[in-house]
């Protein structure tokens, strides 16, 4: 069940990034598994080089989206990450090859995925929660802050590019946290408007 559950947040995930491009699911698959190769490499698999960088974007933006905690700071949680990024990638691969996507039963199975994906979809971008992932912006200010928490923490100062770009995620993090206190009530607001334009009358229950 688990390895099915990898699969389906996988298949939506990609669907979702690239529906706007009218490809199949199976092409918007083998799109994002190729695309998730290159250096500087996190692992080789089947003499393939993958991308550290990629891992990255990919985990934070997930972490963000299932609401899973912050894990860049947790080497435990790191390792069961690159494990589960590892999983994706093969299973994928499988699944290209065996799954007919254009099934009625295929479609049956997803829909309930993607349409409470494209809601919660709507209501991150209403929140600026989407327009957040995005930005990498921060004040000096700001970084010096997270910098001094950390070295108080025991942790050593970034000293090059890529140290660098996961203390920009942890500010990243902890601004999305704050637009993600305001999206219950942005859901709240959204949903009572919605109602209040359509009539609704419950005939059998």
């Amino acid at each position: 069940m688990r390895i099915c559950r990898i699969v389906v947040i996988l298949i939506l995930g990609v669907f979702l990034s690239y529906c706007g491009e009218k490809q199949s699911i199976d092409e918007l698959l083998t799109r994002e598994m190729q695309s998730r190769r290159g250096e500087p490499a996190l692992f080789k698999l089947n003499g393939k080089n993958f991308s550290k960088k990629k891992f990255n974007e990919y985990n934070f933006r997930k972490n963000v989206y299932f609401e899973k905690g912050n894990p860049i700071e947790n080497p435990e949680e790191i390792k069961a990450a690159i494990n589960s990024y590892l999983n994706e990638i093969i299973l994928s691969n499988n699944v290209i090859s065996k799954v007919n996507f254009k099934s009625q039963e295929y479609n049956d199975f997803m829909m309930p995925y993607l349409i409470q994906g494209t809601i919660n979809y709507y209501f991150y971008k209403e929140a600026g929660i989407i327009a957040e992932m995005y930005n990498a912006s921060y004040s000096e200010k700001l970084k010096g802050a997270i910098m001094e928490e950390l070295s108080k923490n025991g942790k050593k100062r970034p000293t090059n590019a890529e140290e660098n770009a996961l203390i920009e995620n942890i500010i990243r993090w902890r601004k999305i946290q704050k637009y993600k206190e305001s999206e219950t009530y942005i859901k709240r607001d959204i949903l009572s408007k919605l109602k209040s334009e359509n009539k609704v009358i419950i005939l059998n229950q």
